[in-house]
C-alpha cells in the first residue's frame, strides 16, 4: 500500500482525504502498512481507487503501475540543489 500510495505522491492525509474519510484513520493506514492491521476488502477497495491502481495490485506479484521520472543531479536547478 505504500508504493501504490507514494506512487501518486500522496501523504496519509492525503490517503484518508482521497477516500473521503470513509472511517480509516491516519493511524489505521499507518498499521496497514506495517502489517499490523489487515484491511477489509471494502477498505482495501476504497484505497485502490484513491491510489489509482486496481484491487488486483494488492494481490498480484507483477503489475505496472507507470513510469518514474527521476532527474540527474546535473539537471537539477541549483535552488533546488541548494534545498539537499
Amino acid at each position: 500500500i505504500r508504493i501504490a500510495r507514494k506512487s501518486q505522491r500522496m501523504s496519509m492525509d492525503n490517503l484518508v482525504e482521497r477516500m473521503g474519510n470513509r472511517a480509516i484513520s491516519k493511524n489505521s493506514i499507518s498499521r496497514i502498512e506495517r502489517g499490523l492491521l489487515r484491511p477489509s476488502i471494502h477498505t482495501l477497495r476504497a484505497i485502490a481507487d484513491a491510489c489509482k491502481v486496481p484491487l488486483s495490485y494488492f494481490y498480484d506479484d507483477d503489475v505496472y503501475i507507470g513510469e518514474l521520472d527521476f532527474r540527474f543531479a546535473k539537471d537539477t536547478p541549483i535552488k533546488i540543489a541548494e534545498q539537499i
